[in-house]
C-alpha cells in the first residue's frame, strides 16, 4: 500500500486517502443504512450500487464546508438550491421531449 500512496502524491500532487494536516481536506459524509451487512467482502458493491448521492449528510472540501445535514453552505451567495433544481426539471423535460 506504500507505494499506492507514493503513485497518488506523483498523480495528484498531493497526499490523498489520510485525514490529517497538510492532507486535502476533501471528505463525504454519508446517512447510509444498508439493507444487508456491510462488510470487508461486500463494501466495494455497497459503494457501487448501494450509495448514492441521496444518501450524502455532508461534504468537506479542501478544508471547507460545502454541506451541513443536508443543507448547502456554498460560497456563493446568489446560489439558491430550489431555483436550480427546479430550472433543472424543465431543462430535463426538454431534453426528453427530443426523443
Amino acid at each position: 500500500f506504500f507505494f499506492n500512496q507514493c503513485i497518488q502524491i506523483e498523480i495528484f500532487g498531493f497526499e490523498i486517502g489520510k485525514i490529517k494536516e497538510g492532507a486535502a481536506g476533501d471528505v463525504i459524509i454519508l446517512d447510509y443504512y444498508p439493507p444487508t451487512e456491510l462488510t470487508e467482502g461486500n463494501i466495494l458493491w455497497h459503494l457501487v450500487f448501494g450509495m448514492t448521492s441521496a444518501d450524502v449528510n455532508s461534504t468537506i472540501v479542501g478544508g471547507k464546508i460545502l454541506m451541513r445535514n443536508h443543507i448547502l453552505h456554498l460560497p456563493l451567495p446568489e446560489f439558491d438550491e430550489r431555483k436550480v433544481s427546479e430550472r433543472a426539471q424543465i431543462r430535463a423535460k426538454e431534453v426528453w421531449a427530443k426523443f
